[in-house]
């Protein structure tokens, strides 16, 4: 269904508000502003970002109720999700006025994601 609604050019408010009236009248709107189109492996490297292999936390708990909720997770997905994490880690780094002790945190998990190990 998510297919059949693509917006290719900004609209406005009414505008969108009619679309998706015209073509999902029983459907809501979300969050349009943090709207994304790409893999839900980064959503999941960020919420995993800090997990630790040695200690985790949240797995096997996430990914359990990831698949039951028809979630599809390829079988390296743990690296592949920290590795598209990586995007925003450097990102992070672009940021004026970052305190030291962030950006050598940022480092730390950049350098632990390239060396497959746990951050320190």
């Amino acid at each position: 269904m998510a297919d059949a609604f693509q917006i290719t050019e900004v609209l406005t408010n009414k505008t969108v508000r009619s679309l998706v009236a015209q073509t999902f009248p029983q459907q809501t709107i979300r969050n349009w502003e943090f709207g994304f189109s790409g893999s839900p492996l980064l959503d999941v490297g960020n919420f995993l970002r800090y997990e630790r292999f040695d200690r985790p936390i949240r797995e096997p708990h996430f990914s359990k109720a990831f698949v039951s909720h028809g979630g599809r997770l390829p079988e390296n997905w743990r690296e592949i999700a920290r590795l598209i994490d990586l995007a925003a880690l450097v990102e992070s780094l672009t940021h004026d006025d970052l305190p030291e002790e962030v950006v050598e945190e940022i480092l730390e998990l950049i350098t632990a994601t390239l060396e497959h190990r746990d951050p320190g």
